[in-house]
């Protein structure tokens, strides 16, 4: 490709809202009739399988065609563009804009998202719950009561300083204790409580993206502070 041409792709990727530094552009010879260029979306320094490819007509002056990885969810390849025939320089941008903002914007989105249902799993699986524990149909006497809303009041300030929250976190925390904390006024048995109790626990852990490790430890605290409830830890 000709410096004129990988300037423009440069400056159109310089625009682009995740900018040229996160691209690599390489020519890749001679296949067939056609002069190849690939520009490649890097992944720690290196080409990932995400790929912009123009190809020019060796003997025509502003003859291109292109292809890339499309990403939705899957990585997959596209068909020529266009499929017969050629188009000028200005239209393969305009279609590696739209790879950009796409293709790749969709996948960082994906990427850096954060899959609840996964997270529900992996730390229900290191939760050492048995199913035994959901047979106390009895209900929480007002002693009980009290004592459990004292145990979260306890546990807002101990997850804050055990996992240094900022403001934002440590409300998110606050509302899941609050929300456990209303439940025990509702007309519900132990084991409808522990069900919520449990849920909390990783509803918290989700919302703060902790680790297995630290997950336990959530778990290890509420073990802790809440004697009240000894089936708990079991």
């Amino acid at each position: 490709m000709r410096p004129k041409h990988k300037n423009i792709v440069f400056k159109i990727l310089q625009d682009t809202s995740i900018g040229f530094k996160n691209f690599l552009f390489e020519n890749k010879g001679i296949e067939s009739s056609f002069e190849v260029s690939r520009i490649s979306f890097l992944e720690n320094s290196q080409p990932s399988e995400l790929s912009f490819t123009i190809r020019q007509l060796i003997d025509g002056h502003d003859q291109f065609d292109c292809y890339y990885s499309k990403y939705w969810p899957t990585i997959r390849s596209s068909s020529i563009i266009p499929q017969t025939g050629y188009i000028d320089l200005d239209k393969i941008c305009k279609h590696l804009i739209g790879w950009v903002e796409k293709d790749i914007v969709n996948y960082l989105e994906d990427k850096n998202e954060v899959d609840l249902w996964d997270e529900y799993l992996k730390i229900e699986k290191v939760l050492p719950i048995d199913e035994k524990d959901y047979i106390n149909l009895e209900s929480f006497t007002l002693s009980e009561k009290q004592s459990l809303q004292l145990s979260l009041n306890e546990l807002k300030l101990l997850i804050v300083k055990k996992f240094e929250l900022d403001a934002v976190n440590q409300k998110v925390v606050e509302d899941r204790l609050d929300y456990l904390g209303e439940s025990l006024e509702r007309s519900i048995n132990k084991t409808d409580w522990k069900g919520i109790l449990i849920n909390t626990i990783i509803s918290i852990s989700i919302a703060l993206s902790l680790d297995t490790q630290k997950g336990q430890e959530l778990y290890n605290l509420f073990v802790q502070i809440m004697q009240i409830y000894p089936s708990l830890g079991r």
